[in-house]
């Protein structure tokens, strides 16, 4: 007799949609009602949800961008950064009255430069020594641990 656990398997879900011709319309179908029986706030919720979470990862991986930039630059002969950054924006909104007229105006400026070109060449004698001295001592513990 079969159990719940071998309904839900991967393996009977593949064969379901290989022999019953008609599952691979149903399970879309099904997907598509559960939908519809969410509210818009539901949706809505859902939606937020996930651009946070593209948020979050986006600012992690900026995070990890930065501090590999960092670790680079200290184990670095030669580095050569040339950054610009230049983000401006300039809002008006107008408004106004006369006797005879009312007049009422908006106007907006932006403007954005970027650059940035780190560039690297070769190691530090220091972090080469510091490397090299790692090997030997992961060497050392590889002998005697044998």
């Amino acid at each position: 007799m079969a159990t719940n656990e071998d309904k839900d398997s991967p393996v009977v879900e593949v064969l379901k949609y290989m022999a019953i011709p008609g599952y691979s319309i149903y399970k879309l179908y099904d997907a598509l009602s559960n939908t519809e029986n969410n509210t818009t706030d539901e949706l809505e919720e859902s939606a937020r949800r996930s651009e946070l979470e593209s948020f979050i990862l986006q600012s992690r991986a900026k995070v990890e961008q930065e501090l590999s930039i960092a670790r680079r630059i200290m184990c670095a002969d030669e580095v050569e950064i040339e950054e610009y950054y230049d983000v401006n924006g300039k809002g008006n909104v107008g408004l106004k009255s006369d006797d005879s007229s009312f007049t009422v105006g908006a106007s907006g400026e932006g403007r954005k430069v970027t650059k940035r070109v780190i560039k690297f060449k070769g190691f530090s004698d220091k972090y080469l020594e510091e490397i090299k001295s790692e090997i030997d001592e992961l060497e050392a513990n590889q002998l005697l641990s044998q």
